[in-house]
């Protein structure tokens, strides 16, 4: 999940959507899925250089396979916040999260008056 805002109205107002919704790999996945496109122009973008210039290829190579690391990595934590979304949705205390989010926009509300 990628937040614009990292403020606990934003996480919770984010943890409501997908309380409602559920979550899944592939809801993760396109969420995230800006991050990837980057991630693989950036590895193509080594693999190019590399067909183009031996000289500095291992450097180049390096580059693609830490960024490739990178990409396994988040489709692997994806995979385990997938997999584990029933068991966070039967513990976390929601009426909690619920009143983070209204105590959050009663303050803004306050902050702006």
């Amino acid at each position: 999940m990628i937040l614009k805002r990292l403020d606990d109205k934003s996480r919770s107002e984010e943890m409501l959507k997908a309380y409602n919704n559920d979550i899944s790999f592939a809801s993760l996945a396109k969420k995230s899925l800006p991050l990837f496109v980057i991630r693989l122009l950036v590895v193509g973008f080594c693999v190019w250089m590399y067909m183009d210039n031996h000289e500095m290829g291992a450097l180049f190579l390096f580059g693609g396979g830490v960024l490739l690391g990178a990409l396994a990595q988040d489709l692997g934590w994806l995979a385990r916040i997938s997999n584990s979304w029933d068991f966070t949705k039967r513990t976390t205390d929601w009426e909690k999260v619920k009143t983070l989010s209204k105590d959050d926009k009663e303050k803004d509300s306050e902050e702006k008056s």
